[in-house]
């Protein structure tokens, strides 16, 4: 809600205007992302869940089929909530285009 209520509050000053639109996509090994869309310049925690138990896997994050992000993670399971930020250079990067979260062993 404290999101919402500070997007709602830059929205009514008129601060839309610099913002960006980057899509999140999971991969079918991530099953969802928490947001599925970015539009702010600043580094973003993304939430995701997995499909699957995963050990000794890396979680991926590619932009254009070039792989960005790649973080080593001993486990990962679907009862857990998973985390990982995207920098804001990344973002910018990424302007219009998406971005896709996967996981390889």
């Amino acid at each position: 809600a404290a999101i919402a209520g500070k997007a709602a509050a830059a929205f009514l000053e008129g601060g839309r205007g610099a913002s960006l639109s980057v899509k999140l996509k999971a991969d079918g090994r991530v099953r969802y992302t928490v947001p599925s869309r970015v539009t702010e310049k600043k580094d973003v925690t993304v939430y995701f869940r997995v499909s699957d138990v995963f050990r000794d896997a890396f979680l991926t994050v590619t932009l254009d089929g070039e792989q960005v992000i790649r973080k080593k993670k001993q486990k990962l399971a679907p009862g857990e909530m998973e985390t990982v930020t995207l920098p804001a250079a990344l973002l910018k990067k990424a302007d219009g285009k998406t971005l896709t979260l996967g996981i390889e062993r």
